[in-house]
């Protein structure tokens, strides 16, 4: 993946935010979604390519530090 580690195990995550059913989800290069908290910040960016840090849990959701 194009994720880059930092040593307090958090990832830099870029994609295109796109809208999923009733959330928004991040779709990298590769075309993989990954869930995303913070969905009423995640929304403005609808459509936009994003850089976005934080941490993968084990459901595949980017919990943003």
């Amino acid at each position: 993946g194009a994720a880059a580690s930092n040593p307090d195990g958090s990832q830099t995550f870029s994609g295109t935010v796109v809208k999923q059913g009733d959330k928004y989800v991040l779709k990298d290069d590769a075309g993989k979604t990954y869930d995303i908290d913070h969905q009423t910040d995640v929304a403005k960016f609808e459509g936009k390519r994003v850089r976005v840090q934080g941490t993968l849990d084990p459901s595949g959701k980017i919990m943003v530090k």
